[in-house]
């Protein structure tokens, strides 16, 4: 009878070391999973943080380039209105001495007729009837 009640106590025995056993991985695997998912979330944060600074840093990259867009377009027209300004001078004194050799003309024309001969551009001979 007493190896009877031995056998059933080791029976027991081991029946309580095997459930043991088992609660002790299903504890360690559990805790295997929330670290594995703790990990997995810890991941997502981070690329989700990485693609934030990225999209941040290519949305900076445009402002800058559309400045500098900017800019350039501006110096640009500056350079334009600049070179119209110039051009406008140009053709100012262009004119002014248009005028003044005209005027010069006029007055030699004038000089020539107070003399008496005047010799047109056409080459015509015109004499002046006090001359005649």
């Amino acid at each position: 009878m007493s190896r009877q009640v031995s056998k059933s106590l080791e029976r027991k025995t081991l029946i309580y070391t095997k459930t043991e056993e088992k609660e002790e991985e299903e504890e360690e695997e559990e805790q295997q999973q929330q670290q594995r998912q703790q990990k997995q979330e810890e991941e997502e944060q981070q690329q989700q943080k990485d693609e934030e600074e990225e999209e941040e840093q290519q949305q900076q990259q445009q402002e800058e380039k559309g400045q500098q867009q900017q800019q350039q377009q501006q110096k640009e027209e500056e350079e334009e209105q600049q070179q119209q300004q110039q051009q406008q001078k140009e053709e100012e004194e262009e004119e002014e001495e248009e005028e003044e050799e005209e005027e010069e003309e006029e007055e030699e024309e004038e000089e020539e007729i107070s003399k008496g001969v005047f010799f047109p551009k056409n080459s015509e001979i015109v004499y002046n009837a006090a001359t005649v």
